[in-house]
């Protein structure tokens, strides 16, 4: 049995990027077994096509309740991730119409998880650059290039939490072309850099 490994890191705000990258390998014969936050395992089958959808929720209170839930409308659930992602597949039938493939169907539904995103990235954001301006400000007792750095990257890890906050109701724009995520990604990662070299 062929199997498969992707190390891929999707932004909070571009998880619809995620579920079409699943939908086309499932069409490719392959099949998700495991989601994850930094990768995620696949296995070859060309027998089957599904649709995957992921749901945000740090709390729920009965997990067999909710999973039954999903089960009922014929989502089968694969797993969650630490965060609060939790992964489903639905068997594709092209005669079935496109909201039998959607988790949320209705406009509120998607405005409320939008808003649980935007809410906690902006917290985090706004947390990440009070740390990294206090950084910087404590070289004003003496100049350390290593503190410096680490100063930096945290004002750049905040600014790009911020800029993620404010994308994740402009979702339709960055399923259109994959180039929209590549500044906030190397800014991403530029910022890491920076935080590491410090150390």
């Amino acid at each position: 049995m062929k199997t498969m490994t992707r190390h891929v890191m999707y932004p909070a705000w571009a998880y619809a990027r995620e579920i079409a990258d699943n939908d086309e390998l499932s069409r490719q014969g392959w099949q998700l077994t495991h989601c994850g936050c930094f990768h995620s395992k696949y296995v070859f089958d060309d027998s089957v096509v599904y649709r995957y959808a992921l749901d945000f929720d740090q709390d729920i209170a009965d997990p067999d309740r909710y999973r039954d839930t999903f089960a009922e409308q014929g989502w089968e659930f694969i797993n969650s991730t630490f965060n609060g992602w939790h992964c489903f597949r639905k068997r594709y039938d092209p005669a079935l119409p496109e909201e039998e493939y959607q988790i949320y169907t209705d406009e509120a539904s998607i405005r409320q998880m939008q808003d649980r995103w935007k809410r906690m990235l902006t917290i985090i954001g706004w947390i990440e650059l009070a740390v990294g301006l206090l950084d910087l400000a404590m070289l004003l007792g003496g100049f350390r290039p290593s503190s410096f750095l680490i100063g930096l990257g945290a004002v750049l890890l905040g600014l790009i939490i911020l800029l993620g906050a404010k994308r994740v109701k402009a979702e339709d724009r960055l399923l259109v072309s994959g180039w929209v995520l590549a500044p906030p990604l190397t800014c991403f990662l530029a910022a890491l850099i920076l935080v590491f070299i410090g150390y």
